[in-house]
């Protein structure tokens, strides 16, 4: 089982919403890191890749509609890793599409 990726955003406007991260959103990650030599490993820049990762699915998911700059420097004041008991997924299903 793998387990979902929830992120917590909530942007100047005080306007709050919950993505789930899809493998669309990681590869974009990827790919982006690799054009901008941003680290590719999570773990070398957690904040960058969460901001990447909150606003590539809320877009994704029709939440948020401006570039990434504007969402990482100006309108995102705060994202966070949802927490959840047993919230894992089984590849083999299907789900609805997320970002």
């Amino acid at each position: 089982m793998m387990k979902r990726l929830r992120l917590a955003v909530q942007l100047l406007d005080e306007t709050e919403f919950e993505v789930i991260v899809g493998n669309p959103s990681m590869v974009a990650y990827e790919r982006t890191a690799a054009k901008r030599g941003w680290p590719t490993s999570p773990g070398d820049s957690p904040v960058m890749w969460q901001t990447f990762l909150a606003w590539h699915s809320a877009k994704a998911q029709g939440l948020y509609t401006k570039e990434f700059t504007d969402f990482c420097d100006t309108d995102a004041v705060l994202i966070e890793i949802v927490e959840e008991g047993n919230d894992e997924v089984n590849p083999t299903q299907g789900s609805p599409r997320i970002g």
